[in-house]
């Protein structure tokens, strides 16, 4: 299972109690967000799947995510995005490091792209974890049925994220992935802003209630 690296409490969602969404200490007990909208973080990132149950015995045996909730109720479409035939049958919310939730959603069969975008497509994407160590990782998922590595992993030696190692990686669930480690706290970029990829400390990924 992939190492991955993320105090925290569970949140409402709907009225709702929903076990497991995780938000950092310091939003927790956050009374205003910043700027007009009241920003506190990211709660969760979405992806389409041709086969949910696949997708989610890939994050969770694969890459060690863990489920925090399902529903099997078709959604009502209130954004014009789904055609007749292709709303959203099914969905998994996944906790996938300390602070960081994934949802993944299957829809009907008059879904009308089934080949996922380039990253140089409009809505492109990939999906970065943070892991121990990026080596052990791309070792353990090359061995991984359906797992491509897309070559080695490599180190970035200039720039302002100098001391990064990566490496992307494709999955037989059709989503870009990338292996990061970086050395957080002797970025070169951390002396020209006191803005932070990551509050400092030590987030658990095994931080409970």
């Amino acid at each position: 299972m992939l190492a991955l690296c993320g105090p925290a409490r569970p949140e409402t969602r709907e009225g709702a109690r929903t076990t497991g969404r995780f938000v950092p200490e310091p939003l927790s007990h956050t009374t205003q967000g910043r700027g007009p909208l009241g920003l506190l973080g990211v709660d969760s990132v979405g992806y389409t799947v041709a086969d949910l149950d696949a997708a989610t015995a890939f994050f969770t045996h694969v890459l060690g995510a863990e489920v925090v909730e399902t529903s099997d109720e078709t959604s009502a479409d209130h954004t014009g995005h789904w055609p007749p035939g292709a709303e959203r049958t099914r969905r998994v919310v996944l906790r996938t490091g300390p602070t960081a939730n994934c949802e993944l959603s299957q829809c009907g069969t008059n879904a009308l792209h089934r080949r996922p975008p380039l990253n140089s497509d409009i809505g492109g994407h990939h999906l970065a974890f943070y892991v121990d160590d990026v080596d052990t990782a791309a070792a353990y998922l090359s061995r991984q049925p359906g797992v491509t590595l897309m070559g080695e992993p490599e180190t970035i030696t200039a720039g302002p994220i100098a001391g990064d190692r990566w490496l992307y990686f494709g999955t037989p669930i059709g989503i870009q992935m990338e292996l990061i480690h970086m050395p957080d706290g002797s970025l070169p970029y951390e002396a020209q802003t006191a803005a932070r990829r990551a509050a400092p400390g030590h987030l658990r990924w095994h931080d409970r209630p």
